[in-house]
């Protein structure tokens, strides 16, 4: 999970950048709007393949690696709240580099 998280992060953290710096050197007002909008659409992003393992972990599990397994959805339930705010916090953060 955190693997794909980083390189999606990664990803739009270097056009963010690039961007933030952008809008800080014309308008440093509308910085703020632009990371909140981001961190916006990182959270909806995250929440659907985080959502179905949460929601569907149980089933998951159990036809993946088997009966004894279908507990383990109360731990991915936990990882996935984890790593949705994860991505959303990734992005954004470079732009303390700007200011």
């Amino acid at each position: 999970m955190k693997l794909p998280i980083a390189l999606v992060g990664t990803a739009i953290s270097l056009v963010f950048l690039q961007k933030a710096t952008e809008t800080y050197e014309q308008e440093p007002v509308r910085l703020l709007g632009l990371c909140l909008n981001l961190h916006y659409k990182l959270l909806y992003l995250g929440h659907v393949p985080f959502g179905v393992t949460t929601v569907y972990g149980e089933w998951i599990f159990r036809v993946v690696l088997g009966a004894r397994w279908g507990g383990g959805r109360v731990f991915t339930a936990h990882l996935g709240c984890y790593y949705v705010f994860r991505l959303a916090s990734y992005a954004p953060g470079p732009v303390y580099a700007v200011l």
